[in-house]
């Protein structure tokens, strides 16, 4: 039985060498978890400040796209004035012009009329 016994101290002594190598191949994986689990809650916390940082950037973004909106808008409805002023401009001196027409027309139709009068008496013979 001497043999049986040494084949059993020979089993068990190999099987608690495996069971050793295994406890310390699950030990080292344990560690690696360990740093990676470490690890992605460093950048966790990093993701979650840069998410923050994100956030403020985006309100401060929102906050400049809307006053640019107020003032593209307010520059809007002052150009819409200006035009309104402009073409008001622009029928006053139509209307200026229209007159100004009209009297120029006037004074030519009075000077075509005295060239008339001026040219008939002097082709009537009156003056020669």
């Amino acid at each position: 039985m001497a043999s049986e016994e040494q084949e059993r101290y020979e089993r068990i002594s190999r099987l608690l060498e495996f069971l050793a190598n295994n406890q310390a191949q699950l030990s080292v994986q344990q560690n690696q978890f360990s740093a990676q689990l470490a690890d992605l809650a460093a950048r966790q916390t990093q993701m979650a400040a840069d998410l923050e940082k994100l956030k403020e950037i985006a309100a401060t973004h929102t906050t400049q796209i809307v006053r640019l909106a107020d003032t593209v808008l307010s520059l809007a409805h002052i150009v819409e004035e200006q035009g309104k002023r402009t073409d008001e401009r622009f029928r006053a001196t139509d209307e200026r012009l229209r007159a100004t027409d009209e009297r120029l027309r006037a004074t030519d139709e009075r000077l075509n009329a005295l060239i008339g009068v001026v040219e008939r008496y002097f082709s009537n013979g009156r003056h020669e």
